[in-house]
């Protein structure tokens, strides 16, 4: 085994594999876009999951210009 850190890989591909991120999501409308935005380009699919939130979470959710939602 190396040492050191493990390399980003530059693609969407990490080493040879998809990363999908699912995200709980319970009243967080007013945090949730932020907090998708920050995932790393390397992962391929988001699955944001609502909660049942009455905030507005689902629809804060569905206005993301997010291609892997």
């Amino acid at each position: 085994m190396a040492d050191g850190p493990i390399p980003l890989p530059t693609s969407t591909v990490w080493f040879d594999h998809r990363v999908s991120v699912i995200v709980p999501c319970y009243r967080e409308a007013r945090l949730v876009g932020r907090t998708l935005a920050r995932i790393p380009s390397w992962v391929d699919q988001i699955h944001a999951v609502d909660d049942g939130s009455d905030d507005g979470t689902t629809e804060a959710i569905l206005a993301l210009a997010e291609p892997r939602l």
